[in-house]
């Protein structure tokens, strides 16, 4: 697979229609407005680090799949921990589950469960 089909991307979407405003994100791209002149984030970063309420969820959410973090980052991999792309991730499956053994995150057996999907 080439560097470049292994990416992946984040993204933010805002739709404003009369006085509705929808905001939609994913991973750590931002939307911040103008509030009498100050600014106030409409966004929380997806990352698997730090303390605030977000990233505790998001870790959580991880590890209940199976996942683990390490240096701050989604199997050790990435820095987000949601994106769209990274297939590798889908791709690459039995690899990540090796990579979960070889680190002590899994048992064989649990692995077992997966690798045959």
């Amino acid at each position: 697979m080439d560097k470049e089909d292994d990416s992946g991307a984040t993204a933010t979407a805002l739709f404003l229609r009369n006085d509705v405003l929808v905001v939609s994100h994913i991973g750590d791209s931002c939307l911040v407005i103008s509030r009498g002149g100050r600014p106030q984030s409409l966004t929380n970063f997806h990352r698997p680090y730090g303390n605030n309420k977000t990233s505790l969820e998001e870790v959580k959410r991880i590890r209940a799949a199976g996942g683990w973090i390490r240096d701050g980052r989604v199997c050790g991999d990435i820095s987000v921990s949601r994106a769209f792309g990274d297939i590798r991730f889908k791709t690459r499956k039995n690899e990540m589950l090796v990579k979960g053994v070889n680190e002590g995150r899994w048992t064989e057996k649990f692995v077992s469960r997966y690798s045959a999907e």
